[in-house]
């Protein structure tokens, strides 16, 4: 239960980026995310900013120490426009190999997704523009 995420936990245009550490965290707070520099193994639904809505759930779920967690968390504001996949995990399949250009061509910014192993409903922004990040 501590790892999925809580709807009690959501504020409108609100996400959560958990960090890797707390050096990667004020990179992208000083400097912006860079999907460039992300191991694409860590990447399975492509690279881009994965995001939740449930801070806490973020952190407990990421944190190598589930016992101690760590807030490597930054804030990302914004309206989005996030291609819903919460019950089609079928498109995401279909389209491994072209999913980011499929999705900006559909007019979204990213995808939303269920992942039941992870933190429940989670996201991928795939267009940066109109990203604010803030420390949180």
């Amino acid at each position: 239960d501590c790892f999925l995420s809580n709807p009690d936990h959501f504020s409108d245009g609100v996400y959560y980026h958990q960090a890797n550490s707390e050096e990667e965290k004020y990179g992208i707070i000083e400097n912006g995310f860079d999907e460039n520099r992300v191991n694409k193994s860590n990447c399975g639904a492509g690279r881009g900013l994965y995001l939740g809505r449930d801070k806490q759930a973020l952190m407990n779920f990421y944190s190598d120490d589930v016992n101690n967690p760590q807030d490597f968390t930054v804030k990302i504001d914004g309206d989005f426009k996030f291609l819903d996949l919460l019950d089609d995990i079928e498109f995401l399949r279909e389209n491994k190999g072209n999913l980011i250009e499929r999705v900006i061509n559909m007019g979204y910014d990213g995808i939303r997704y269920y992942d039941p192993d992870a933190t429940g409903e989670e996201f991928v922004l795939f267009n940066l523009n109109n990203v604010k990040i803030w420390n949180t």
